[in-house]
């Protein structure tokens, strides 16, 4: 949670806004909101930190109202951060949402219309839907196409989207630190960290070991 929360509250957008009078955006009516209390304790702890002279905040209060509406979060279990900042940015959105009344809306083909055109179709009737500080700052699209495979028609679309799942590099090698001992009895043991494969063999390890760049720990 502290990590979520330190990444919302130095955001310069989230810090401005909620220092200022965002109460009169508050959907107290939306369906899909938290009846604004979300946004209330957010903002509220959001002006505690950065009250002039305050040096430690417990963000109990917060906490509190964020296990009412997502009881997956109570307690003091461990939660994946990425979970809680989704359901975060979901809550605020609906509850600072200006539309207040949705409208239904019907998007049209592309029919080999220029992207940018579609584009913009697109995001104004998701604007006429979905309109707040999160969407300012947060939200985007992206495009899709899919081609039939029969008539090879091609349809795009272009989906919003608040946060992107991105796979880390993954790597062959690892870091190991080991110990040698010389043959030599008056030469004391040193510590090495080294790198080798990570599906390596003993020789990998004494090969690297030979590498006269290895520079034991002091």
């Amino acid at each position: 949670m502290n990590s979520a929360i330190q990444c919302l509250v130095h955001t310069p957008e989230f810090s401005r806004y909620f220092r200022e009078d965002y109460r009169q955006e508050i959907n107290w009516q939306n369906p899909f909101g938290m009846v604004g209390e979300l946004a209330l304790a957010f903002g509220e702890l959001l002006r505690k930190l950065w009250a002039p002279g305050r040096a430690l905040v417990a963000p109990r209060a917060f906490k509190q109202e964020l296990a009412r509406f997502a009881p997956q979060f109570s307690g003091y279990n461990q939660h994946d951060s990425q979970e809680l900042l989704a359901f975060l940015l979901d809550g605020l959105h609906e509850d600072l949402n200006r539309v207040k009344q949705k409208p239904y809306v019907k998007s049209r083909d592309a029919d080999g219309r220029a992207d940018e055109e579609v584009a913009d179709e697109y995001w104004a009737n998701h604007i006429a839907r979905n309109d707040s500080i999160i969407v300012d700052v947060c939200q985007g699209q992206y495009k899709s196409s899919l081609v039939c495979p029969v008539c090879n028609k091609v349809l795009v679309t272009f989906d919003p989207f608040m946060y992107l799942s991105l796979p880390l590099q993954s790597t062959n090698t690892r870091m190991m630190t080991v110990t040698v001992f010389s043959c030599d009895v008056t030469s004391l043991p040193n510590a090495c960290t080294v790198t080798v494969p990570k599906q390596g063999r003993c020789r990998d390890l004494i090969s690297v070991l030979h590498n006269p760049t290895v520079v034991p720990y002091s």
